[in-house]
């Protein structure tokens, strides 16, 4: 079965994953969400990859400001900020980011079969070009992370 990229379907269930994980394992919340990301500054930020291998095959990224991966660790691990230190913080990014590319996955190709690989940190976000790009920038009021879906076409 051939998988085609329906951008508004890949954005609204992109939405729905990021907002149901967080959450859930946060107790984070949306507030706003746009395509497209205002301005960034310069803030240090984590960025994770996760590669699938499957009918589409691709790849997910979450890219978030060091303050905002503390926060978000501190909700996961039921921790005051100040007591989460930046390797749990990246390593809740990355659980966070396997938890939305699963989420994002299973409920766009419910049939199809994936191979994730395990999360890994990137010193930039880097664009291939021969990917299509779904990206979606969420304001959750303490600041913003932004969640990008990339798929590559089937050889």
């Amino acid at each position: 079965m051939e998988y085609t990229v329906h951008s508004t379907e890949t954005q609204t269930v992109l939405l729905s994953a990021v907002e149901v994980v967080l959450e859930t394992a946060c107790c984070a919340g949306v507030f706003e969400s746009r395509e497209q990301a205002p301005a960034a500054g310069g803030e240090a930020s984590i960025t994770v990859l996760v590669s699938f291998d499957g009918r589409p095959s691709g790849e997910f990224s979450l890219h978030v400001p060091e303050t905002v991966a503390l926060q978000l660790a501190a909700g996961f691990l039921g921790l005051d900020d100040c007591d989460v230190s930046a390797a749990q913080a990246a390593e809740v990014a990355c659980e966070l980011a396997n938890m939305i590319c699963g989420a994002v996955l299973s409920n766009l190709c419910a049939s199809a079969t994936f191979h994730m690989s395990h999360p890994l940190l990137a010193q930039k976000e880097e664009r291939g070009a021969d990917c299509a790009a779904i990206c979606r920038w969420f304001d959750l009021g303490g600041g913003s992370l932004t969640a990008c879906l990339r798929f590559r076409e089937a050889l």
